[in-house]
């Protein structure tokens, strides 16, 4: 026994390496082909080099400066990087550890699926290993294995069976271990990467459901006692599991809530299987690789489990139960004057072993295989899309981070994993007759006075095992151990393939300048933008990023550029402003983001662009040559000034579209490391949400687009500190104690109803303001209370001190105010909304603090593809109404229509109209094109703030050419920014 525990994963292991040849050849200097194993090489360089610096801070890798936790655009592999760290800690060489791991990889999911293969078949122990080893041996090397060979993260499979094989082993109330075992293994299959999250849930949330049912049914049919035993060992488990994948999940949450990482339909259609697909073998394989009808169309498309273990996992299905009904009849009558409860259960049991483990498998891969068709079916790849619907774009828009898996065709991973196992299945069926022979021989040699020894598996409390062992199972006969044999050559031989293999990236033959980037004199220079870098990073653009990524293992400055699962939209938008260098304006949008080095690879650009971009580098103020390191020219950008802030500061940072994110993103961070608070809804794709401020609370500073009203804010322009880049900086009012939006979001709806009336409660050191206690510590004796008012009618609005003329629209007043007198104003219903409230300390300087502005109210109502809208606003000059969307082909931005409908010279209009929303064609529309497939929102804005986002009245899909999901949003009155 233990030889052979020791033979198996060795007979793994150089199975991997024969089958991965001739990787193990050249583990330093060779990689798999393509981009990813250069960043998977990569990324674990950056695990151990930061383990060993700086750990807290390994999220932090040193590409897409300057955003945050950029490891997490892609699979971590921290887990892995513990493993390899000493090999790249003595060698310097990832490329080493990448390969060692990818040949372990192989070796550790075919020993893995073995040991669930014995553990779900082992009937009888001396008869399962050949096809375990089987079943091992078809995963390890399977089509869909095989052709991921260059993504390191979706070759580990190994801990999947595990987790499957202690979860069994828990479920049958065995000891504490297994259930922590179960845990661990599950944590670590969801780790290494996302996929595999979805794919461990999906696979033991069966296993689990399918259990209770079973267990049910025996209670109802039998009475047997529930396995409560069992309970707290999955939860020890699931608590395992719970400590470490919520740390490892927190910035994959913090990224996918700031950056919004949804795939496209469109991208999700292009990686979805089609039905050719498992039928499907890379074109590598030396058996099926010529036959062009079998080959794939991708890597990711390799899905076809191979003839052998298709006939095998048929066989296995089929010939359900064919031996073990009367197997467990024998095993009955062995027991003799056994218990009587035992002699029922057992034929039972040994049904429920084979038929619920069949089931289990048959829905496992029935529901993978469905999965990883994706969000349409086709017979193949870029064929026309069959009329059948699918249930992945419901979860893709219903499951929380579904929408971040590109590649619906990889659930296929688990179709492979079922079809392995029950071949495994069918290769006992193939030898149940010579079992049935053996189990005669047996009783007869029983009859004769030989023992047989029978032993039910039970758990505490009496609960039965799902598996009978019989320590005395007569040998196979040889013509059974030949098919067996044979099963597993022909299996090894539909496995052959030849893998790309590509020279790694040699540190040693890196340019000079990474290596002086790297030296202490150079530890002033903190972000590094290399050039010449494309806008759009695709194709030969990208292989030059990924080469500069990993020559940075010798320096780990942030980088600008880079490649990873994916990149963010701010780094498109620093990259085109670096093709307008040396342009002014371009060099203070660098030097705003916080770029400080410019390294310019001379080699790579045409003499006369050359000397024009450094010739106007160098008559740059903000500009310095730094030095020339071989083929490379070194220019510091000057630091911005302007932004010291003081320790301990409260800023609100914008969410307007209008501002340049990645430069408020920039400024963001370095303001947040020196120790200032930050607050603000965040900006989608460049930054999450801020902290939430307290009610009525006053900023130290703001962060704003230069082209938003401060004043809504509690900002003044001649507070304004600098300006630049799109970006505005504004300080405190000190009299400013507080600013208040009184309303409040009803239940189901998007925006907040203001009040017509508010009652104020003034106290010296805090204010009740229709509710909510708003406080400031320095004690006050006199105040003045602001309002922002919008008004479908000219009124006067009551106040203690006395009545103030409202205009028509927007508008703001003031009027003096003491604490400890009550304080209620009192507006027109219907008409009036007090939309913001501010208490300054101090005496009103006027009445009117700015011009009117537009206020409206609107409602909407679908009928059919028209929508119909109703208005109502005030204020002088017109209204703006459009429609935005995006495509669900590409998520590219769509103008659906836009028109201005012009507000009567007195002041007031009400309209009532209506569009239709798939082609829109009415008079008032000015722009006006024919929907696409995807999402759209309609605004209500005004057109004298063209840039402004606009206030939503009503969103919708078009899917199919028909209007979708549509939800009218009712826009109470207020006013327009």
């Amino acid at each position: 026994m233990r030889i052979r525990g020791v033979f198996i994963p060795l007979a793994f292991l150089v199975l991997s390496l024969a089958f991965t040849w001739p990787l193990a050849a050249d583990l330093g200097g060779s990689l798999g082909g393509g981009l990813d194993p250069q960043l998977q090489s990569w990324i674990l360089a950056w695990d151990t080099h930061a383990l060993r610096t700086n750990p807290l801070g390994v999220w932090q890798a040193p590409i897409f400066f300057p955003y945050p936790d950029t490891l997490a655009y892609t699979d971590h592999h921290l887990l892995l990087s513990l493993l390899v760290a000493p090999i790249i800690w003595a060698t310097g060489n990832p490329a080493l550890a990448h390969n060692l791991l990818v040949i372990l990889s192989y070796a550790l999911s075919g020993y893995a699926v073995y040991l669930l293969a014995k553990e779900m078949w082992g009937e009888h122990t001396s008869t399962i290993d050949i096809p375990a080893f089987v079943a091992g041996v078809a995963f390890a090397f399977s089509s869909f294995r095989m052709a991921q060979f260059v993504h390191l993260q979706m070759l580990q499979t190994a801990w999947l069976p595990l987790a499957l094989l202690f979860l069994m082993r828990t479920l049958r109330g065995a000891r504490w271990r297994d259930g922590l075992l179960c845990g661990l293994f599950f944590t670590i299959q969801c780790v290494t990467a996302l996929y595999f999250a979805y794919f461990a849930v999906m696979t033991l949330g069966l296993y689990i459901g399918l259990w209770v049912l079973w267990v049910l049914w025996q209670r109802l049919r039998y009475a047997h006692p529930l396995p409560w035993a069992v309970l707290p060992r999955l939860a020890a488990g699931a608590l395992l599991a719970i400590a470490i994948v919520i740390p490892l999940t927190l910035p994959y949450l913090r990224v996918y809530q700031s950056i919004g990482v949804v795939r496209s339909p469109r991208e999700l259609e292009n990686w979805s299987a089609p039905l050719q697909s498992y039928i499907a073998i890379d074109p590598g394989n030396w058996l099926f690789g010529r036959v062009e009808a079998l080959q794939a169309t991708g890597g990711e498309f390799a899905l076809f489990p191979g003839l052998v273990v298709s006939l095998l996992a048929l066989i296995g299905v089929l010939g359900r139960g064919r031996g073990d009904k009367e197997t467990g009849d024998k095993e009955t009558r062995r027991q003799g004057d056994a218990p009587t409860l035992q002699r029922s259960i057992v034929p039972t049991l040994q049904r429920f072993n084979a038929s619920m483990l069949q089931c289990f498998l048959l829905l496992l891969a029935l529901l993978a295989f469905v999965l990883s068709l994706g969000t349409v079916l086709r017979l193949v790849r870029g064929g026309d899309v069959l009329p059948v619907p699918l249930p992945y774009s419901l979860l893709y828009e219903r499951l929380p981070g579904f929408g971040a898996l590109r590649v619906p065709a990889r659930w296929g991973m688990l179709v492979s994993l079922a079809a392995c196992l029950l071949a495994a299945r069918g290769l006992l069926v193939l030898g149940s007759k010579a079992r049935r022979q053996g189990d005669d021989l047996g009783e007869g040699n029983n009859q004769s006075g030989k023992s047989t020894d029978v032993a039910l598996q039970c758990s505490p409390k009496g609960y039965p095992a799902p598996m009978l062992q019989c320590s005395n199972a007569p040998p196979l006969p040889r013509w059974v151990l030949a098919i067996q044999a044979l099963a597993l050559v022909l299996i090894l031989a539909e496995s052959v393939t030849t893998l790309p293999l590509t020279r790694a990236p040699s540190l040693a033959s890196a340019p000079p300048i990474y290596a002086w980037l790297g030296e202490p004199g150079q530890a002033d220079i903190h972000t590094v933008l290399e050039l010449p870098a494309g806008r759009t990073q695709r194709g030969a653009e990208l292989e030059k990023t990924m080469l500069r990524q990993y020559y940075g293992i010798l320096h780990w400055k942030p980088l600008v550029a880079g490649y990873s699962g994916l990149i963010p939209f701010g780094t498109t938008d620093l990259l085109g402003r670096a093709q307008q260098l040396p342009d002014a304006k371009a060099i203070q949008f660098l030097q705003l983001a916080g770029i400080d080095t410019l390294v310019i690879h001379n080699d790579e650009y045409d003499p006369s662009t050359l000397a024009k971009l450094r010739n106007g580098l160098d008559v740059s103020p903000l500009m310095r040559k730094r030095a020339e390191v071989g083929d490379a020219s070194i220019y510091t950008i000057a630091p911005f000034v302007g932004n010291e802030l003081p320790r301990g500061a409260t800023l609100l940072l914008t969410s307007d579209e209008r501002a340049p994110g990645i430069t408020a993103l920039a400024l963001a961070q370095g303001w947040a490391k020196n120790g200032v608070w930050l607050y603000g809804a965040g900006r989608i794709r460049y930054y999450g949400q801020m902290a939430d401020p307290m009610p009525g609370q006053v900023f130290d500073y703001g962060l704003l687009a230069d082209t938003e009203d401060p004043h809504q804010y509690g900002f003044a322009l001649d507070r304004q500190i600098w300006h630049a880049g799109g970006l505005a900086l504004y300080a405190r009012d000190p009299a400013l104690l507080v600013n208040l939006e009184p309303g409040i979001v009803p239940t189901g709806r998007f925006h907040p109803e203001y009040p017509a009336t508010l009652d104020i409660r003034l106290n010296a050191t805090d204010a009740q303001i229709g509710g909510q206690l708003v406080r400031w510590t320095q004690p006050i004796t006199s105040a003045v209370v602001e309002l922002d008012v919008a008004s479908l009618v000219e009124q006067q609005l009551a106040t203690p001190a006395g009545p103030l003329a409202i205009p028509l629209g927007s508008s703001s007043v003031a009027f003096a105010a003491i604490p400890g007198q009550p304080i209620q104003i009192i507006g027109q219903a219907d008409a009036t909304a007090i939309v913001r409230v501010r208490i300054r300390a101090g005496t009103p300087q006027q009445a009117l603090l700015r011009e009117p502005g537009l206020a409206c109210a609107v409602e909407s109502h679908f009928m059919g593809s028209r929508l119909e809208i109703n208005v109502r606003a005030a204020g002088s000059g017109s209204l703006l109404i459009e429609a935005r969307g995006a495509a669900a082909s590409d998520d590219h931005p769509i103008a659906l229509f836009s028109g201005i409908q012009p507000i009567a010279p007195d002041g007031y209009a009400a309209w009532s109209f209506s569009t239709d929303l798939l082609m829109p064609n009415e008079p008032w529309q000015q722009q006006k094109s024919e929907a696409l497939d995807g999402r759209y929102i309609v605004y209500v804005k005004d057109p004298n703030h063209p840039g402004a986002p606009g206030m939503p009245i009503a969103q919708y899909r078009v899917r199919g050419g028909q209007v979708v999901d549509a939800q009218p949003v009712s826009l109470p009155l207020m006013a327009l920014p």
